[in-house]
């Protein structure tokens, strides 16, 4: 099981929530960044890659020669993918499936054309997984930049066949990568050596071959040299073996030897098609060979199925865990069973990890101090209104503080960081969510995974040191701390081996199990492959190992710190000029207003100059007007007294008129009033 994943400060950044990313960050759950190279088709045919074991190839003893099953898993993974990882030193026996088999029974087949192969013998079969160590065939920057360089170019060549692409190659591409080369462009013709005798069949190893060997050993037998790498091999191996049938008698071979070399060839890649095919290229063939020769901008091996390997059924794909662990249980073939435990292995064995850092760090922090519950306090010195303080607040605090002491010291910042990347990823780990918390109840069950020994009550005291409030622990108090900005522990370190107590990890390890019989220490799994004092070598690796890993993490800590500051700095720049072009339009603007308020001022001056005239030639006027009104008054005065002379002397007049004409009227009446009364006396009468 060929294994893929980011560098260790990259899977902390990819999956984890650290102190100083900003709000909304996008995480991808850890079983989403470890993928693995499995055969089949589909997501329902997976299958580990590999094949039956060979006494006369491999080894004549697996049980007690480590590597006789390593060298089947070499020479199997190579037919099938063309890589060969015989320069890996480092192997990991993951697992081991152990089958009864009955007679006459059915079992999936290792090779050929059958799905399926009779069992002949009743007896048990063992399938044994390992996990290499392949990081150190991964190629550099620089051979990963002429990879891509030339996979476009050939891609170019493919999608335009009427345009030539350069035929520089690589010299000599790496074993490891398989290189399109090979069958995407002709060979150049190399003239062979007629004269050279034939190696004998038993010593040539057809894929491992080049292609001036291939060459060499076709015109040694006489054959046609011409053509790709593809049909040289093909050629060479039908001449292989009708050699060994000639020399070897009709008699019954071993079965597992048989199968071995039944097991597939080299990989091959792709030829190119024609001029005439290219040009009838659909969009989905676009598509797709655009999907195969467009590389990625990371470094990685390139692999390239076997297309003949299982009569042409076979094809291998890159599976993250994650989609591994989401098996269905209708799928009942020996391979996608096979596939699926050792994905539910792995899942158990990174939940053990992860829940053996959580424990460690929990048995390591201090003891929680006891405080009485006083006008609403907590214990911790935390008080309720502080625990529900809102997550906007807490962010934007536990980001950074500027703090003065003195007027005269310079100003301290301080910063949130995560100083324990490894127990962060721990909790992010059973902490799909993101909640940030994990439940006290929880914990208890992941920490009971490990297999201590311990009570429940001795689980929830241990657990109750972190508890803060409503039985939640918010793992971030624990791995996230306070620094001050440019102090050593700004860029994080991975704590080595050296620096761990073995004997106590190893007791905290053993837990109530250390008060019974010690069992018995397991075989070790990790094989490595080396000569003299392997023990030497290989701890002299790991310490090797140890500090190239914290070195890649302060480097990669470092990095990304860098491309903050860099990000923040184009942020700055791309301010600054828009704060340039602002400043330089208010200028603008500001002379412009500048010139209209001193052509105002000019224009409200003359506009006051005849305002000034205006009220001069109005007071002028205004006087005049007064002037002749005072004439017009005392006119009008004159003949209203004049009028009111003559009105009084003409009421004297009627006054006097009335007066004589009341006389009269009294005379004529008491002459009335004789003569009403003798009328009145004769009507009474």
């Amino acid at each position: 099981m060929l294994m893929a994943c980011p560098q260790l400060a990259e899977l902390y950044k990819n999956t984890c929530r650290m102190a100083d990313d900003a709000n909304g960050t996008d995480k991808v759950p850890p079983g989403k960044n470890i993928h693995f190279l499995v055969g089949g088709r589909a997501k329902s045919e997976t299958m580990a890659i590999g094949g039956p074991w060979s006494p006369s190839l491999d080894g004549s003893d697996p049980a007690a020669d480590p590597k006789t099953l390593i060298n089947t898993a070499i020479r199997t993974f190579k037919g099938y993918t063309g890589l060969d990882l015989s320069s890996c030193t480092e192997w990991i026996r993951f697992m081991e499936i152990k089958y009864y088999r009955l007679p006459e029974s059915k079992a999936p087949a290792f090779t050929g054309d059958e799905e399926e192969r009779q069992i002949a013998a009743e007896g048990p079969e063992v399938v044994v997984f390992f996990i290499p160590n392949a990081a150190h065939m991964i190629p550099t920057e620089e051979q990963w930049t002429k990879t891509k360089e030339y996979y476009a170019s050939v891609l170019q060549g493919l999608l335009s066949p009427e345009v030539k692409p350069e035929s520089e190659a690589p010299a000599e591409p790496a074993e490891a990568e398989t290189s399109v080369a090979d069958a995407s462009m002709e060979e150049t013709e190399e003239s062979a050596r007629p004269d050279m005798e034939p190696t004998h069949y038993s010593k040539l190893d057809v894929n491992s071959l080049k292609v001036n060997e291939l060459r060499n050993e076709l015109a040694a037998r006489k054959l046609d040299t011409k053509g790709l790498k593809v049909n040289l091999v093909s050629r060479l191996q039908t001449a292989l073996d009708e050699e060994k049938k000639a020399d070897t008698p009709a008699d019954v071979k071993p079965e597992a030897e048989v199968k071995a070399e039944q097991a597939p060839a080299k990989a091959t890649s792709p030829t190119t098609p024609s001029k005439e095919d290219s040009k009838e290229l659909t969009e989905k063939d676009r598509r797709r060979l655009e999907r195969l020769y467009r590389l990625s901008d990371k470094p990685a091996i390139i692999i390239h199925p076997n297309k003949a390997a299982k009569g042409g059924r076979f094809d291998c794909h890159r599976v993250s865990l994650f989609s591994l662990l989401d098996y269905r249980t209708e799928d009942q073939k020996e391979h996608n069973f096979e596939v699926s435990l050792f994905a539910e292995q792995f899942h158990e064995m990174l939940q053990r990890d992860c829940a053996f850092t959580i424990f460690k760090a929990i048995h390591d922090a201090p003891e929680k101090e006891q405080k009485t519950e006083q006008d609403g306090k907590m214990e911790n010195g935390l008080d309720e209104e502080d625990d529900k303080e809102p997550e906007v607040k807490r962010r934007r605090s536990d980001s950074q503080t500027v703090n003065e002491h003195n007027g005269d010291e310079e100003k301290v910042r301080h910063l949130r960081r995560t100083v324990f990347p490894n127990l962060l990823f721990a909790f992010t780990y059973f902490d799909s969510g993101r909640a940030g918390y994990i439940r006290e109840h929880d914990l208890c069950e992941i920490l009971h995974l490990l297999g201590l020994r311990y009570s429940r009550g001795q689980m929830r005291k241990l657990v109750s040191k972190v508890v803060i409030r409503r039985d939640h622990v918010n793992y971030h108090q624990l791995t996230d701390s306070d620094i001050v900005e440019g102090d050593e522990k700004d860029v994080v370190s991975l704590q080595t081996k050296e620096e761990e107590d073995v004997e106590v990890t190893k007791m905290l390890a053993l837990g109530n199990r250390a008060l019974f019989d010690t069992e018995k220490p397991p075989i070790p799994a990790k094989i490595v492959i080396g000569g003299g004092n392997v023990a030497d070598l290989t701890g002299r690796l790991e310490r090797a190992e140890d500090v190239k890993k914290k070195l890649e993490f302060q480097f990669f800590q470092i990095k990304d710190e860098l491309e903050k500051t860099r990000v923040q700095m184009n942020s700055f720049k791309d301010t600054e000029d828009e704060l340039r072009a602002e400043n330089k339009d208010l200028s603008s603007r500001l002379k412009a207003e500048q010139k209209s308020s001193h052509e105002h001022r000019a224009l409200s001056g003359t506009y006051n100059h005849l305002l000034r005239f205006a009220r001069d030639e109005m007071e002028r006027v205004l006087f005049d007007i007064n002037k002749q009104f005072d004439k017009e008054k005392a006119k009008r005065e004159a003949e209203k007294a004049a009028a009111e002379a003559e009105k009084a002397k003409a009421e004297e007049e009627a006054k006097k008129e009335k007066e004589d004409e009341n006389n009269d009227a009294k005379v004529d009446g008491a002459e009335g009033k004789a003569e009403e009364k003798e009328w009145e006396v004769v009507d009474a009468v």
